[in-house]
């Protein structure tokens, strides 16, 4: 029977009609998971993430479970790896160039060897052949692998196979990388050159996780095969060690993490058994630092940055570690020079020294540094940035390092002082002893020659400078290129003018005499009348200074080099003496 009376429909939402099939199928998921979280330090967060775009996201994940699910990540060796993405377009390739150059460099191998280059079957391979390879590449991998307990294995070589062996079964494609031991530090460790290609010569894309928590946690499990879990006993030992130590460690991360954000401080209730007794003795050790602050209630009071400032007393122990082992190469204790770090911000007169050692503080970042022996006696630690100029910096030199000009308080402009922070000079490229008796207007002659008196230090290099400018002093008078007169006369008005050209004359004909007997061409001195044409084919570093060598067809010419010079090397170019180079000038 049918009701023939009329209705009016009310939408809404259905009613409860149980779980979807999908709701079902999460709801076993979760009750199987044993209520797992996500990964410390990995909060879900809504949007788009990326996590899962390239090769091993899903291997990560499920190690992730794994490890959270067996118990067993607390007793598992520790692997630090540092990674770096790195693009070959542009100027990248000559730098990674560069970087494999510097990764193989002497001294950085077992007994102070030169570290030998491997890959996944051969040993002591050519890195050039590697790098030929890589050309092309859109971009390279680049990683730093370093074992907690590398000493205690004999070989890296045979741990560094298997994990890369285990990425390749992860990421699904064979590899092409390279390896170096390097064992100039206390912590052994590897630096692995990628290429960023798959095995069917696309480009290679790798999960931001794999790399970030898959591939340590790869390493972390190959490193506790070898070796067994962590015991209890060593796990102790270890924060023990931490308690002292004036750097970040696991203790204040613990602190960090366990502690109970108050107005007042952070409560520790939550650590318990000999947990709490090792953090009560690291705050002890940071009360002593001006970091924490003991009050009633076991309650400590820690300063917000405290992880920061503690980083950073990590970074300063570091330099002043590399600066003594700098003194001891050189023959000196310790004790006998104080060091010092430059600070652009501090030291804004900047600083002249002979260059004692150069090298990477941050080797995955092509972060350099620079250590000199100042004239004020003191030995310098400074930081150069990403800088790569001058290209032949080099060990004897004489620079002036001063700070990188930066008038504009923006974003770009904070980037660029930390990429950048000092400029340097070469002051003399040929080292102080070869500066007595040089036939070239030098920087003992312009000190000589100078408004004011040298301030020469009684110690360091300062010492050294006051005994070869007596030196210089005395010869210059004995080969009757100056006088008594013209050094006593302050300031020096004509002399200096005069001496300067002559000795600069005298260098530039002998060093021509010489270039002219090798290839039968003829030297033709420049002027601001003539302009220097031809090809510029390499740098000359003279006692008067840098020089560009300007080769022609049957002439060559040398003008003042000018970093701005340098991309034109191999072309041909015309260049009024002293002035600037125009791009009309360039063929």
């Amino acid at each position: 029977m049918t009701d023939d009376r009329e209705f009016l429909p009310r939408p809404g939402p259905p009613r409860d009609r149980g779980r979807s099939f999908r709701e079902k199928i999460r709801g076993k998921v979760r009750s199987l998971s044993h209520g797992l979280d996500w990964p410390q330090g990995q909060k879900k967060k809504s949007g788009f993430q990326g996590d899962r775009i390239g090769r091993g996201h899903w291997a990560s994940k499920m190690m992730t479970y794994r490890n959270r699910a067996s118990g067993t990540q607390p007793y598992a060796r520790r692997v630090i790896i540092k990674s770096r993405i790195v693009r070959l377009s542009g100027k990248g390739f000559s730098r990674a160039s560069t970087h494999l150059s510097y990764i193989q460099r002497e001294g950085v191998g077992r007994d102070g060897l030169e570290a030998g280059a491997y890959d996944k079957k051969r040993e002591n391979i050519e890195l050039g052949e590697f790098r030929d390879r890589c050309r092309g590449d859109r971009h390279q991998f680049r990683f730093i692998v370093s074992p907690e307990d590398a000493t205690r294995l004999e070989d890296l070589k045979p741990f560094i196979r298997q994990l890369m062996g285990v990425m390749e079964k992860d990421l699904h494609t064979s590899l092409d990388w390279v390896a170096v031991d390097h064992f100039d530090t206390a912590h052994p460790h590897t630096h692995v050159i990628l290429r960023g290609v798959d095995q069917a010569g696309e480009d290679l894309v790798i999960a931001r996780n794999y790399m970030s928590y898959g591939m340590r946690r790869r390493a972390s499990e190959l490193m506790s095969l070898e070796l067994g879990p962590r015991t209890e006993l060593e796990i102790l030992q270890q924060r023990r060690r931490q308690i002292g130590l004036e750097r970040l460690t696991d203790l204040d991360r613990m602190i960090s993490r366990l502690g109970k954000k108050r107005e007042d401080g952070l409560v520790l209730s939550e650590a318990g058994g000999r947990q709490k007794s090792f953090l009560t003795e690291r705050l002890k050790k940071l009360e002593k630092l001006g970091l924490a602050h003991s009050l009633p209630g076991n309650i400590w009071r820690v300063e917000d940055n405290f992880t920061d400032i503690l980083k950073r007393l990590g970074e300063r122990g570091d330099i002043i570690k590399t600066l003594h082992r700098d003194m001891t190469r050189s023959g000196l204790s310790p004790l006998e020079q104080n060091v010092s770090i430059f600070d652009p911000a501090r030291h804004r007169d900047g600083i002249t020294g002979e260059v004692s050692s150069l090298g990477l503080s941050e080797e995955l970042e092509d972060r350099r540094y620079l250590i000199l022996d100042g004239v004020d006696g003191c030995r310098w630690y400074v930081d150069r940035g990403k800088s790569v100029y001058p290209t032949t910096l080099r060990q004897g030199m004489i620079v002036t390092v001063k700070p990188a000009l930066n008038n504009k308080p923006d974003a770009l402009s904070e980037k660029r002082s930390r990429d950048l922070p000092v400029h340097l000079t070469i002051a003399s490229p040929v080292p102080l002893e070869k500066l007595v008796e040089a036939e070239g207007y030098g920087w003992l002659d312009r000190l000589l020659l100078a408004k004011e008196r040298f301030p020469a230090s009684g110690r360091g290099f300062g010492k050294r400078v006051g005994q070869m400018l007596g030196a210089r002093r005395q010869w210059l008078i004995q080969m009757n290129f100056v006088s008594e007169s013209d050094l006593e006369e302050h300031p020096p008005g004509d002399a200096k003018k005069r001496i300067s050209r002559l000795l600069t004359r005298r260098e530039l004909e002998r060093v021509a005499e010489k270039i002219s007997g090798e290839n039968g061409k003829v030297w033709v001195s420049q002027s601001r009348a003539s302009p220097a044409k031809g090809i510029y084919v390499k740098r000359l570093h003279l006692v008067s200074g840098v020089y560009a060598f300007i080769e022609g067809k049957d002439h060559f010419s040398f003008v003042p080099w000018t970093p701005g010079l340098e991309k034109y090397r191999g072309k041909e170019i015309g260049r009024a003496f002293g002035r600037a180079l125009s791009g009309r000038q360039i063929k």
